[in-house]
């Protein structure tokens, strides 16, 4: 039963909120630079897998609408270079836990 408090895009399955849930596992992006990207939207976590050296980050605060236009965006290397890289506090993935969901 939708709760009546709630508008219709919050509602669990529609509108913006099923379309980030399509896109929380992307497993193949269309960039030179990044192969994969996973989002935990209640965490505000972002991992990325690099295509040259295959290392991952992990960068921490990120908001949904940054992600949104992330991998919406026409150039996403050049979306990432200019908003994310540098712009949220980063880590490394170790080489053994790299690869999982991501």
């Amino acid at each position: 039963m939708p709760n009546p408090n709630r508008s219709r895009l919050d509602q669990p399955g529609t509108g913006a909120n099923r379309l980030l849930h399509r896109y929380r596992n992307m497993p193949y992006l269309q960039s030179v630079a990044i192969e994969a990207i996973v989002y935990d939207e209640e965490a505000h976590l972002l991992k990325a897998r690099f295509r040259a050296d295959g290392k991952v980050m992990i960068y921490e605060n990120v908001p949904p609408d940054v992600y949104d236009s992330l991998i919406f965006a026409d150039s996403i290397s050049t979306y990432f270079r200019n908003h994310i890289e540098g712009a949220y506090p980063a880590r490394e993935v170790p080489r053994e836990g790299a690869h999982s969901r991501c």
